[in-house]
């Protein structure tokens, strides 16, 4: 196996002598002299992508292509730092094996084993994907983190746990629904802000994220709704639904009824309702 660690170092240190040499030809003339070391490769590093910008103009070569093929070299040397709890993104035959199923091509590191070859192997858990599966480590990526978002349920930094998030909001609103109540406006809120930036993440479009995430929303449509329908007392799941707090910051108190819209059309299209 390629010691891509040793590629990593040894890439970084000719790229160290390259700007090196280019800060004691060209220091004075951007003006580097007197700055620190990290300050003036900032600088300096930022000169010399202009100039290779330049040089590519004149000579006619295609500098986004080459800055795009270099990213590509770069993303595939990083894919040994793959870590439990770290994003990843397919590539290769299994992305075009996942877009043309229109599933996720994004997920999170779940489990890492190393074969007797060496190779590692990594099992993603995708967003809609309960069990999780294993691939090699030409097949997947790095990915870009998946962003904060704050919801009424707290801020929610991980996909899965949005997932979850997501999926507790839906039968929130079934169970809502079930009693021919209006669903509370903080379940809808962060079912379409949950939808959207999951849906944006793994690469898939909000109606297909539902249709996937269907199954296990129904389930949990229906486990509520037999819970509710097991207390005999005071109804738990309405009242926690009525003390709800209010949106923070708006000075709403918490004991106030919420507003109550209809249910979100995008629920109801993916027939995500009891």
């Amino acid at each position: 196996m390629p010691d891509h660690g040793s590629k990593a170092v040894q890439g970084a240190d000719l790229a160290s002598s390259a700007l090196d040499a280019y800060l004691a030809r060209f220091g004075q003339t951007y003006g580097l002299t007197g700055l620190d070391a990290s300050a003036a490769k900032d600088v300096l590093l930022s000169g010399l992508l202009a100039d290779l910008m330049r040089y590519s103009r004149l000579n006619s070569l295609n500098f986004e292509k080459c800055l795009h093929e270099a990213t590509v070299y770069y993303d595939s040397d990083r894919a040994e730092q793959l870590n439990v709890g770290t994003a990843a993104r397919l590539t290769g035959v299994a992305a075009d094996q996942a877009r043309e199923a229109e599933l996720p091509l994004v997920g999170t590191v779940t489990e890492v084993s190393s074969a007797q070859s060496g190779e590692p192997s990594y099992k993603i858990r995708c967003p809609c994907d309960a069990r999780g599966h294993w691939f090699t480590a030409d097949e997947v990526i790095p990915a870009r983190s998946f962003p904060p978002v704050r919801t009424y349920q707290g801020i929610v930094v991980d996909p899965l746990q949005a997932e979850e998030t997501l999926i507790q909001a839906v039968a929130r609103i079934g169970l809502a629904d079930s009693h021919d109540d209006h669903p509370r406006y903080e379940d809808c809120e962060d079912y379409r802000l949950l939808s959207e930036t999951l849906a944006d993440w793994c690469g898939l479009s909000t109606e297909r994220l539902g249709a996937l995430l269907l199954p296990q929303c129904t389930t949990a449509v229906s486990e509520l709704i037999e819970a509710d329908a097991r207390h005999t007392g005071p109804d738990a799941a309405r009242l926690a639904a009525r003390d709800f707090p209010g949106r923070a910051g708006t000075g709403i108190d918490a004991t106030e009824p919420p507003p109550r819209p209809a249910p979100s059309p995008s629920l109801r299209s993916n027939g995500i309702h009891p």
